[in-house]
């Protein structure tokens, strides 16, 4: 019995873009044998702005995701349901038990990996640690600045060039900016719009 292979794309999705579907989408072509585990995360402690209702959050991955229907993918949603925030490494012990665990970053997060100062080494729980001993899969992000040496040592790089990032969204939903069609689905403007959420009312 071969256990599968397993890639977690862990992100706020606060909220979920076009940008994170088409990710998702590519994920479940490329790797159609692995299970694709969407993992929305609970507030964290450096980003103690995150004001959102976790039920809103829940609603929005829920309509995002589930309009894709891609059968090898799934959501995990134990950190907006339990108020709470998994680092990686413990969500990659958890699923290690099932299979061998991918966990999917942009370049931004690796950027700068060759002189220790990546997002992973500054921020993550276990820095160099998780750096050294997680398997990465890395999609290029547009806009981040990496060489083929920031790399993780256990990681495949895959190109995905998909331009969007939930920080410019929530600016034009507060911009009431009609170029926002184009970051979001409809199913997702309209949850926005309807719950006057990210100061749209």
């Amino acid at each position: 019995f071969k256990m599968k292979e397993i890639v977690l794309f862990g992100g706020s999705f606060d909220p979920p873009g076009v940008h994170h579907q088409k990710i998702c989408f590519n994920l479940c072509q490329m790797f159609p044998e692995a299970r694709i585990i969407v993992v929305p995360c609970g507030p964290r402690q450096d980003k103690s702005k995150q004001k959102m209702n976790l039920q809103h959050r829940i609603d929005l991955v829920n309509i995002a995701f589930s309009s894709l229907n891609l059968t090898n993918l799934e959501i995990d949603f134990y950190d907006l349901e339990n108020n709470c925030f998994t680092p990686t490494h413990v969500l990659d012990e958890k699923y290690s038990k099932e299979g061998k665990v991918w966990n999917f970053v942009g370049t931004d997060i690796i950027s700068g990996g060759a002189k220790r100062c990546s997002l992973i080494h500054r921020t993550w729980l276990r820095q160099e640690n998780d750096f050294n001993e997680l398997n990465f899969i890395v999609g290029g992000r547009q806009g981040a600045t990496w060489s083929k040496d920031d790399l993780p040592p256990q990681s495949k790089f895959i190109s995905l060039d998909v331009p969007g990032s939930s920080t410019e969204i929530r600016r034009l939903f507060k911009l009431k900016d009609r170029s926002i069609h184009r970051y979001v689905s409809s199913e997702v403007y309209d949850f926005i719009t309807a719950n006057a959420l990210y100061n749209f009312s």
